[in-house]
């Protein structure tokens, strides 16, 4: 394909983009929450090699760290503090906050700095304004879905919502998909979104993202072209994440994948 210039004029490109969210409060957790998380894997790993576990030339050690046989509770802690730092970036505070508290020597200060709303929540009606079509959020968990649904619906955009609890998933789909209103937006999770393609979307917004290439590049194409924004908190993992997840996109798919440089939003939170 790529021997052939005008191979472009056949492929559904997509543009995709990062969108660093200015949280100084969910940063200074995040960035604490990774310290944690690194003190604690390393302590695992040094367990690992003193028993005789893994060799001094292991590989993927951040990846095996939560599987490796050694003290059961250090793994119970490092995989918690795992799921905890994705319920921040993909949660609302609400509902991580009484997460955090649970977690031993976490400060009392970090968690109560915590806003009420989401930065990333209060963000989404500027990036659809933006945006000026039909468009998709993608979240983790059901109830960030029902979150952005009712606050976008306060926001004057009809909303429309799947998840793996709906049954009627080909009702909501057409009606989306019938609808006249440029205001329109679908919200999906990750197990309602599975096995669809919606071309009439031009805008994709991916409220957190997973760690899996294959998979995030199947969200990209939902709308078989069109423009695809990743938020994250700005100078954190979940920035590193993106980026990375961005190249290894970029470097598999480069036909049907561009990426730009991150939008700058005006407004920090």
């Amino acid at each position: 394909m790529r021997s052939d210039p005008n191979f472009k004029k056949h492929v559904n490109e997509t543009v995709i983009q990062g969108v660093p969210i200015r949280d100084e409060h969910v940063q200074r957790l995040l960035n604490y929450l990774d310290k944690m998380i690194k003190d604690t894997r390393e302590e695992i790993i040094s367990l690992a090699r003193e028993e005789g576990i893994i060799s001094p030339n292991q590989k993927n050690l951040a990846i095996i760290a939560g599987q490796i046989p050694v003290d059961q509770d250090l793994r119970d802690r490092y995989n918690s503090l795992l799921m905890i730092r994705k319920y921040v970036t993909a949660m609302m505070p609400y509902k991580f906050k009484p997460h955090l508290k649970r977690i031993p020597g976490l400060p009392n200060e970090l968690v109560e700095s915590i806003p009420s709303k989401s930065s990333k929540l209060q963000a989404l009606p500027k990036l659809l304004e933006e945006g000026g079509k039909k468009a998709i959020i993608m979240v983790s968990y059901v109830h960030s879905g029902e979150i952005i649904q009712k606050y976008l619906e306060s926001a004057g955009y009809e909303t429309f919502f799947i998840s793996g609890q709906v049954k009627n998933k080909t009702t909501v789909i057409d009606a989306f998909k019938l609808s006249k209103n440029e205001k329109s937006v679908l919200i999906m999770t990750q197990v309602g979104e599975r096995d669809l393609d919606i071309p009439e979307a031009g805008l994709i917004i991916v409220f957190d993202t997973i760690n899996t290439t294959k998979t995030m590049y199947q969200k990209f194409k939902r709308s078989r072209g069109g423009k695809v924004l990743c938020l994250y908190h700005e100078k954190t993992s979940e920035e590193e994440k993106v980026k990375r997840i961005f190249k290894n996109i970029l470097s598999n798919y480069p036909w049907s994948i561009t990426v730009k440089e991150p939008m700058r939003l005006q407004r920090s939170f």
